[in-house]
């Protein structure tokens, strides 16, 4: 089945097995996501927290994509994962967080920011994508802060969001940092 749609993408029976193979991790990828995606909704809306499945969605993609980190080894501990991290995020969703509480959320923010990305062996990037997305997650770390900030005094969902998004993260990084499949970023890595 995957051949199939392959060669409907393609628009063209290819032989060239790197295509193919780009092809094929691209769209398992996209289901691996899609499915992500369904689980914490269906979740949210079995719970009635949708908004809080929107919001988490966004804050999770958009700052992981860039900073890379530590990934399950089978789809299904993929999907677990990331329910479970939402299941956090939905059972603190009321809670105020107090200042004090801040420290960790800042400490986690400041290891993403300085040793980001977080490379595995086997998807290394290139020197111009390490310094992209190294530039790009310490503007979207800036981003969250500032928006954690001001949603601490508007809405306790958006801030505890962001602080799990950023904690789960930072701790997705740093076991991919002490891993055996972490591939340092050069002058950057400590």
């Amino acid at each position: 089945m995957m051949s199939h749609l392959i060669d409907w993408l393609l628009e063209e029976e290819t032989n060239c097995v790197e295509i193919r193979a780009f092809a094929e991790q691209g769209i398992r990828i996209l289901i691996q996501d899609f499915l992500c995606f369904l689980t914490v909704f269906i979740f949210a809306f079995c719970f009635g927290c949708v908004p809080l499945a929107v919001q988490f969605i966004i804050l999770h993609s958009v700052l992981r994509v860039n900073t890379g980190g530590w990934h399950a080894d089978t789809r299904t501990g993929c999907i677990v994962l990331y329910l479970s991290e939402f299941i956090v995020c939905y059972l603190l969703r009321k809670v105020h967080i107090p200042w004090v509480i801040d420290l960790p959320l800042v400490l986690c923010t400041a290891y993403i920011f300085i040793l980001s990305p977080f490379q595995h062996v086997y998807n290394p990037l290139s020197v111009y994508d390490q310094s992209r997305r190294r530039y790009i997650t310490r503007i979207i770390c800036i981003i969250y802060l500032l928006l954690y900030e001001l949603s601490k005094y508007f809405t306790s969902e958006l801030s505890v969001c962001i602080y799990c998004v950023i904690c789960f993260i930072s701790l997705l990084a740093w076991v991919q940092r002490n891993s055996k499949w972490y591939l340092p970023n050069g002058e950057n890595d400590i």
